[in-house]
């Protein structure tokens, strides 16, 4: 059966085709990295074309196609060359001018807020610096002393813990040697060394603990005014 008279086949077949392309275009469009910008009309025409394996005059004869890259381009120009600006409306190049002008003034908010910071921050420095601050007694107050605080009271802690450990220690020793267990500080060879030693089973002390191991304990006895064994 032929066509219906009226009807236009010739027509529809380029209203497919020209919405084919469109769709060609906009996948191009969608391939490109959301943050890449250009300078130049002609470099995003090129680089579509390359996507679609045209030649140039295939997009430019087509307004249609034409006007979807520079509704696209308006959103990726780097600045309003004389080139560039030969691809827009009066009404897009408002737009643009607006979209330029805000992006202008959020940028030197950022500026000023950071051009802020750095004079406060340059302020509390020559303070710190200054005589003023070191004889105010709030040296400690500095990030780097408030360190030094934390890890001097973590080594107070451990000082007070090893002394309680010491002491009792000493407790147990004294309760072995009451009990005669023979087990307790011994002179290691007749020198100044304590080693930890058994000497209940004969005449030869058995070492249970070197000396090494002891120096901490014998000078905490020393320092602390206590003998060996004594409550």
């Amino acid at each position: 059966m032929g066509a219906k008279k009226g009807t236009n086949n010739f027509k529809s077949f380029q209203q497919n085709r020209i919405q084919a392309k469109l769709d060609a275009i906009e996948d191009f469009i969608n391939s490109l990295p959301k943050r890449m910008k250009f300078d130049r009309f002609e470099d995003l025409l090129a680089d579509c074309c390359e996507y679609l394996g045209c030649h140039r005059t295939t997009i430019t004869r087509q307004q249609v196609y034409v006007e979807k890259l520079k509704d696209e381009f308006q959103q990726r120009s780097l600045f309003l060359s004389s080139d560039a600006m030969g691809n827009y409306s009066t009404s897009q190049l408002e737009q643009l001018i607006e979209a330029k002008d805000a992006e202008i003034s959020s940028l030197k908010g950022e500026i000023d807020r950071t051009s802020a910071a750095l004079r406060d921050a340059k302020t509390q420095i020559t303070y710190y610096l200054s005589d003023d601050y070191k004889e105010s007694g709030f040296v400690f107050n500095k990030p780097e002393n408030s360190v030094r605080i934390t890890e001097k009271k973590q080594e107070s802690n451990f000082q007070k813990e090893f002394e309680y450990t010491a002491h009792a220690l000493n407790l147990l020793l004294q309760y072995l040697e009451d009990q005669r267990f023979g087990i307790g500080l011994r002179n290691e060879n007749s020198s100044s060394k304590f080693i930890l030693a058994d000497d209940g089973l004969g005449a030869i002390p058995k070492k249970i603990a070197d000396s090494k191991y002891l120096a901490d304990f014998v000078r905490y006895l020393n320092k602390s005014g206590a003998k060996y064994g004594s409550k």
